[in-house]
């Protein structure tokens, strides 16, 4: 039930259902619809994020993995959204970046143009980590990574007793915004390593 209220509170902020008609109207019209969860912060002080549910009118200007099998693009290791915006709004938000599009690696466009052409970036990497198995407070076999063990063990107030650790292989979800010359924008760590989609 909680689960449950959790995802009907994130559908009304997204204000969901009008994403769900949108997506479904252009399914019947150009044969494919797409939906968009991206992060948002509700809480910059305390970088708190939570789901937010779009949807793109546009399908033409979704490319997936050309290598994609699957009718619903589940198997996509890629997949780019595609978007204009003036040259103006470009130099505000990224005033040291060339005001190249995507994909025009000689930068063959005129510069009378008025919009720049840029894409966002899903892709998938394999990630290997460390999985530890022990026993919970309540006497349980729990499994976990290395920060959701201590931070069961902070929760339980001591050390909780390890059974064993394997190394686990995981697809990590990563994301990037670009245009024909640079990586614009890119989600990372701390420690600079590209981070997974969405942040922590």
């Amino acid at each position: 039930e909680q689960i449950d209220g959790r995802f009907r509170h994130i559908e009304h902020a997204s204000r969901a259902s009008q994403h769900y008609a949108r997506a479904a109207t252009s399914a019947a019209r150009a044969g494919v619809g797409y939906l968009i969860v991206r992060p948002a912060y509700v809480d910059r002080a305390l970088g708190w994020q939570e789901p937010r549910i779009s949807s793109e009118p546009d399908p033409l200007k979704v490319v997936l993995d050309p290598w994609s099998t699957e009718t619903d693009g589940s198997d996509a290791t890629f997949g780019y959204l595609l978007n204009t915006i003036s040259q103006r709004e470009f130099a505000r938000r990224w005033p040291k970046r060339e005001a190249r599009d995507f994909g025009d690696t000689d930068s063959t466009r005129n510069d009378d143009r008025k919009s720049v052409l840029i894409a966002e970036q899903w892709y998938s990497e394999t990630e290997t980590r460390n999985v530890i198995v022990y026993t919970g407070a309540d006497g349980e076999e729990a499994a976990g990574t290395e920060d959701e063990y201590w931070a069961a063990c902070q929760s339980a107030g001591a050390q909780l007793p390890v059974s064993r650790n394997y190394k686990d292989r995981h697809q990590a979800i990563r994301w990037r915004l670009m245009s024909g010359a640079d990586v614009l924008e890119e989600l990372r760590n701390p420690d600079g390593t590209p981070a997974a989609y969405p942040a922590d």
